[in-house]
């Protein structure tokens, strides 16, 4: 039987909070994609995506109610143990968060890409080309 293979239009939204005011941005970003986002594209999927600063220090409380993009129908993909930064701290300030079920169904293998461990790098030497690890996934 022949795998039938269908795509799916979906809008990317990129960010870089500012770490002091992450709860703001992202609270901000989800009237973003809520209404303008769903005015501008005919269509329910949406990735955002980046540096959310959405952990330890700057967001600490990730609930529903504190946080209305932690709320359906958005979906967090990078989860909240992991760890995106190089230092020392275990924070996942870098995520993928997806809103349409069409788009949540076409991503597999959402991961932080740890090039130190792969490439056998010092601190030192990750430090030198990132203070965070990219964050990597598979449309299928």
């Amino acid at each position: 039987m022949a795998s039938i293979i269908t795509s799916v239009e979906f809008v990317l939204c990129a960010l870089h909070a500012k770490p002091t005011d992450a709860v703001n941005e992202l609270t901000a970003l989800a009237g973003v994609v809520s209404i303008d986002v769903a005015n501008r594209w005919p269509t329910d999927d949406v990735l955002i995506l980046g540096d959310l600063g959405a952990d330890c220090y700057y967001v600490r409380d990730l609930t529903c109610s504190a946080l209305s993009l932690r709320c359906p129908p958005f979906t967090w993909l990078i989860p909240d143990d992991a760890d995106t930064t190089v230092s020392a701290t275990d924070c996942a300030y870098d995520r993928f968060v997806a809103g349409g079920q069409d788009l949540v169904d076409g991503i597999s293998n959402a991961s932080v890409f740890r090039f130190d461990l792969e490439y056998g790098l010092t601190y030192d030497e990750a430090k030198a080309v990132s203070d965070h690890y990219p964050i990597e996934l598979e449309l299928v």
